[in-house]
């Protein structure tokens, strides 16, 4: 059907929030099979609100050994999945599965479980692969639910279907949220997010309350 052009909604301040996971779904294989989907509910603390997110994953990215620099050179889309989702580069933040573990000391016993779950297996070819079982991911995640996180909401922006001089996509403001990134509820964050809303209150708001 044919439609006229989408005007962009007002811009909305970011989000600072603070919640619980609240359910990790069953993993399962994204329709195009190129990663791993594990679905995530949030539910908000403190005055916030609730958001859910998808963890993309693929089971050799799991392993101790796996280089990404070298595995996903040139795959840039892949290289994004795997930065969001799984490590970033140092003083990017913290991961999509490192945030789910709520602390610093909780996300190492996460990833050292997650470690010791890798299975090796030849493939049809004779060769060894080693990878981490859908189950074992879930197993490990699942143990975080009910701990306290935090996390930043976005203006959610929709692609338009079209592309600029440049040949990037155009995508127009929505009136809706989504999930920014996760971080640690420290005390030093939650400052720093406080004194965001202050000092940029166009920029950024807080979603929880002085208890925290």
């Amino acid at each position: 059907m044919a439609k006229f052009n989408a005007i962009s909604a007002p811009q909305l301040p970011s989000i600072a929030c603070v919640g619980t996971i609240a359910n990790i779904a069953d993993t399962k294989p994204s329709e195009s099979g190129a990663y791993n989907v594990t679905n995530v509910k949030i539910e908000p603390r403190g005055g916030g609100y609730g958001t859910q997110f998808s963890l993309l994953s693929r089971p050799e990215w799991l392993v101790p050994g796996f280089a990404p620099d070298v595995e996903l050179e040139g795959n840039k889309s892949a290289n994004f999945v795997y930065q969001t989702n799984i490590q970033g580069p140092p003083g990017s933040g913290i991961s999509r599965l490192v945030g789910i573990a709520g602390s610093e000391e909780a996300a190492d016993k996460m990833v050292d479980e997650i470690f010791a779950a890798v299975t090796t297996e030849n493939d049809e070819a004779g060769n060894a692969v080693s990878f981490v079982p859908d189950g074992k991911l879930d197993a490990a995640v699942r143990k975080y639910a009910g701990k306290l996180i935090g996390y930043t909401l976005v203006q959610k922006k929709e692609d338009t279907g079209e592309v600029d001089a440049a040949g990037k996509k155009v995508k127009i403001r929505t009136g809706n949220y989504e999930l920014g990134k996760l971080f640690f509820p420290t005390e030093d964050s939650l400052k720093r997010y406080r004194k965001l809303a202050k000092d940029r209150p166009e920029d950024w708001r807080v979603g929880f309350d002085e208890a925290f």
